[in-house]
């Protein structure tokens, strides 16, 4: 469930290293995988993941929800083969770290902070140099900004530098 008010409710999420990869609608044996496919993607998008996935246990139906294309497949997509879709390129020899360490002091956050953070640190492990992080009032930018900060320092990659900008009011 997440903090919304209509408290969705997700059969599974499918991570890998804290990358929230895609969301997976589980139906029974005996109706079809298709079936979930709609709820999945709805999730999927309320939630900014690409990827959303139904299966029956048999049938496994793939969307990308960026480019709306699925595809039907014999088995579940491994890991790698999402990010390979997703067209990223992670040096996890650098990156596995950072993006599976935990927060500070396992602070609770809400979904869309660490939707933010798992942005943010994927957008660097791809090799991008800067990011630019815009939310709305209230939404926990300074906790977002306080997690990335102590992550890039508790990995020793403190060569990052951070400017933050606020409003003065």
């Amino acid at each position: 469930p997440n903090e919304d008010a209509s408290r969705i409710c997700i059969d599974y999420l499918l991570t890998f290293r804290n990358i929230s990869l895609a969301v997976l609608e589980v139906k029974a044996e005996f109706r079809g995988a298709a079936e979930g496919m709609q709820q999945a993607s709805h999730y999927a998008n309320m939630l900014f993941i690409r990827f959303s996935i139904s299966t029956n246990g048999h049938d496994w139906i793939l969307m990308d929800n960026t480019t709306r294309k699925f595809e039907t497949l014999s088995s579940p997509p491994s890991p790698e083969q999402l990010i390979k879709r997703a067209g990223w390129s992670i040096n996890w020899a650098q990156w596995g770290n950072i993006l599976s360490s935990p927060y500070l002091n396992d602070i609770s956050l809400r979904t869309q902070q660490e939707i933010a953070i798992e942005r943010i640190l994927t957008h660097f492990a791809q090799g991008n140099r800067r990011a630019q992080i815009s939310m709305v009032i209230g939404s926990g930018k300074s906790l977002v900004t306080l997690q990335l900060v102590w992550k890039f320092l508790e990995q020793n990659t403190a060569q990052r530098r951070v400017l933050f900008l606020t409003d003065r009011k």
